[in-house]
């Protein structure tokens, strides 16, 4: 379990004569308290409402968008037109409506329709239906390019992956929030901590001061002891004003991350300082291992140049089939309803109010195909760039964890170090303190030691913060939520 920091201000009474008060900086079991700001609590208050990940999660709704959108190309379609000449020596009425729909089935198009036209001359017999109309059906199929894919089927593709790609961007923007906002919450409390140690060591000095002054009227101690220790009291007065600054900017920047359910900025008050850090742990060798593992494998970043990949593969296949030729087949059977006198007797009407069925086969090809041949070229190249930076983006994946795990280790080291330190420094003030009281000391080598103990203290706050600045680190760099 973790030490935690308190300043103690432990009071001997002896007879009628207060001796010196024996102050000391100690570390203590930690009393969690109810109403402490844990970076939990800063984590679930990003995820719920802050700004940039609001702003993300709009981007994957835009990408939804963009989805609904290119299925529209699939979309049931109705055209209706109509024509009437009524100051021709033919009225020339004519209407029709046909309903269309285009499938993703090798790009196979059906429609339907019906149209009514009379009152037409002999050689415009073709716009001649029965009196009732004349209904139809029919498809056309691709059977080379555009059969495998189309514009429709790979604007679907782009923007499915465009919807994974969105969610992805939003989890690299998440895991960039958890990194900044532990690297503040860390600090703050560091921030907090070592003020609670400038506070204890103003309060030696102003405790000291009676004791001081009784000594000096008795002649133990010279005059100047008073003088000194008043002018240790003012300087640590100036250091706490100005780590209560310090405290105020972490307070400030923690506030950037900790927001209400509206959004609104929470600055957290000094009483939800905790009162140390979370527990220290020895890294185990297989860490690494499992972190290199996880960063691998679940980084965001990589599964986007996945999709990326996709996304390239897909527009690579559809650049290829445009250098095919266009091969189309049309097939529409149609008949007209209606009396077949009413057609007249003129023999180009003879066939009208039978069943017809035609075919038809259209051919395109760009010979020299530099549109489609450029666009593939470009493709490719495209591609092998990705395969470039994915290999890059894993080593450098690696090397963030590793260089993690690293400083953890180190921090983790320095961390018994310094707390070993801060021991011995402390038993030193302590016998300094009581060679004081015997009259065999000075302010100015009690100050000496007090120094040297506050700034073993601060030294171990700040190893802390860095061993759990590099947890963080590490839980981000394999993809995971910072505890």
């Amino acid at each position: 379990m973790s030490p935690i920091l308190l300043l103690s201000l432990l009071s001997q009474v002896g007879g009628s004569t207060m001796s010196l008060a024996q102050s000391e900086l100690v570390f203590i079991a930690p009393q969690r308290e109810e109403g402490r700001l844990h970076l939990d609590a800063v984590l679930l208050a990003l995820d719920r409402a802050y700004p940039p990940l609001l702003a993300a999660s709009q981007k994957v709704n835009a990408a939804q968008g963009n989805l609904l959108s290119a299925q529209g190309n699939f979309d049931i379609k109705v055209k209706a037109k109509g024509e009437y000449d009524p100051l021709g020596f033919y009225d020339g009425a004519k209407a029709d409506l046909m309903v269309e729909q285009a499938t993703p089935l090798w790009g196979l198009r059906v429609f339907g329709g019906y149209r009514y036209g009379a009152d037409f001359p002999i050689y415009a017999a073709k716009s001649v239906t029965g009196e009732a109309g004349e209904a139809r059906v029919g498809l056309t199929l691709p059977l080379w390019r555009d059969g495998p894919i189309d514009v429709g089927r790979l604007g679907i593709r782009l923007a499915e992956l465009g919807v994974d790609m969105a969610s992805l961007e939003f989890e690299m923007k998440r895991l960039e929030a958890y990194q900044k906002a532990s690297k503040a919450y860390f600090k703050w409390v560091a921030a907090g901590l070592k003020l609670q140690i400038d506070r204890g060591m103003l309060r030696f000095a102003e405790a000291r001061q009676s004791f001081v002054e009784r000594r000096v009227n008795q002649g133990a101690l010279a005059a100047i002891e008073l003088l000194d220790n008043r002018r240790l009291v003012v300087s640590r007065q100036e250091r706490v004003a100005t780590q209560e600054g310090e405290l105020a900017r972490a307070t400030l920047n923690v506030s950037l991350y900790l927001r209400d359910t509206e959004g609104r900025v929470q600055r957290p008050r000094a009483e939800s300082l905790p009162d140390t850090f979370p527990d220290v742990h020895t890294p185990s060798a297989s860490l690494m291992r499992q972190a290199i593992a996880q960063g691998l494998d679940a980084r965001p970043e990589l599964a986007r140049l996945k999709q990326v990949k996709k996304s390239l593969v897909a527009q690579l296949d559809f650049h290829e089939n445009q250098r095919a030729p266009a091969v189309d087949l049309q097939v529409v059977a149609s008949k007209d309803f209606g009396d077949k006198a009413s057609y007249g007797p003129d023999p180009a009407f003879g066939t009208k109010g039978e069943a017809e069925l035609g075919l038809s086969l259209s051919f395109a090809w760009p010979v020299q195909q530099r549109k489609a041949r450029g666009k593939a070229a470009a493709t490719r190249a495209k591609l092998r760039q990705l395969e470039l930076e994915r290999g890059f983006l894993s080593d450098a994946i690696e090397v963030q964890i590793r260089d993690a795990y690293a400083r953890l280790l180190a921090a983790q080291r320095r961390t018994t170090l310094a707390m070993e330190a801060y021991g011995l420094n402390r038993q030193l003030e302590s016998a300094e303190r009581r060679k004081l009281a015997l009259g065999q000391s000075t302010i100015l080598v009690i100050n000496l030691r007090e120094e040297s103990t506050a700034k073993a203290a601060k030294e171990l706050v700040d190893s802390l913060t860095t061993y759990h600045l590099a947890r963080a680190d590490l839980a981000v760099a394999s993809s995971q939520r910072p505890k």
